[in-house]
């Protein structure tokens, strides 16, 4: 049993070790705010931002969000989808996730 623990415990410790990058105009990317925002605009909605910090510097900061939102009137609700790649220095703490 103590095994089981360890391993879980082990894999939980991994799963933590992720920042939520930092943007300028965060109220610009809706859904990263919260996924409870798909859907409130009347229609579609599609979002793009970008970022590229230190550009000088090798192993800038480099951040893209990609999100689409479509309301649902049927269903008097939305429904979203959202990607995510940000790139922390040099490479070395990157994270892509949809």
């Amino acid at each position: 049993m103590k095994r089981v623990l360890y391993i879980l415990f082990l894999f939980w410790t991994f799963a933590l070790n992720a920042q939520d990058p930092q943007l300028t105009q965060f109220y610009a990317a809706p859904l990263y705010l919260g996924p409870s925002f798909a859907g409130s605009a009347a229609g579609s909605r599609v979002g793009v931002n970008f970022r590229d910090q230190w550009t000088s510097i090798p192993g800038s900061f480099i951040t893209g969000i990609m999100s689409y939102d479509h309301y649902f009137h049927n269903l008097s609700s939305g429904l979203g989808v959202f990607g995510l790649y940000d790139q922390a220095g040099s490479g070395r703490m990157s994270t892509t996730s949809v």
